[in-house]
């Protein structure tokens, strides 16, 4: 059986409409998670960084050379942090993925790790 231009082009179109509809799920998901950016932004958490990371208020990260992010304070300055997670999330060592965030994930994102920080001298 032969497919027309017509029926190639409606499968391709089709396939796009499913990709940008689960692509808007999952941010959509995030922010739906507890109404807020720091709800939203434990979410994009726990899904990027909790398989090295301790991203809870408490405990150990699974990694131990992934510090936890409630320390992330003490070893980055607000802006710092802020400038690597808008330009891609880099470090230095092979085990570090890449990451890129939106600029509502990034707002979600700095709102919970601001939210978990640990006081020093605390």
């Amino acid at each position: 059986m032969s497919r027309t231009g017509m029926q190639i082009f409606l499968d391709v179109a089709l396939a796009i409409a499913i990709l940008l509809l689960v692509l808007i799920g999952l941010n959509a998901r995030a922010f739906a998670a507890g109404g807020g950016p720091v709800d939203a932004g434990r979410v994009i958490v726990s899904e990027h960084c909790s398989s090295c990371h301790a991203i809870g208020p408490a405990g150990q990260s699974p990694n131990a050379a992934a510090p936890p992010l409630r320390k992330l304070a003490e070893r980055y300055p607000d802006a710092a942090l802020t400038d690597a997670l808008e330009k891609g999330l880099l470090d230095n060592h092979p085990a570090m993925p890449t990451f890129r965030f939106s600029h509502d994930e990034l707002t979600a994102i700095l709102a919970y790790l601001h939210s978990i920080q640990e006081v020093r001298g605390a």
